[in-house]
């Protein structure tokens, strides 16, 4: 299995998306967004790039940028639009 890296990006102006990918490219497909977008709205993340996407490679998860929500999995039908 490839290396997997955290991604994140600011998509909408009030969430952050993030996922664990193993490649920049990757993570734009599961997003659902474009490279540009990913390069652009970077979300940065930290706390070891929040446990590198909360573990659970592959997966999307999403927060409000404003406050201290958790971060909740994207379901796969709203991934895919």
């Amino acid at each position: 299995m490839p290396k997997m890296k955290p991604y994140a990006v600011e998509l909408d102006g009030l969430h952050v998306v993030m996922v664990a990918a193993p490649s920049k490219k990757a993570a734009a497909e599961l997003i659902g967004t474009t490279m540009y977008m990913m390069t652009t709205w970077e979300g940065g993340m930290n706390d070891d790039d929040e446990a590198v996407a909360l573990a659970q490679p592959g997966v999307v998860f999403r927060r409000r940028i404003i406050g201290s929500e958790p971060w909740q999995k994207i379901p796969a039908a709203i991934q895919s639009r």
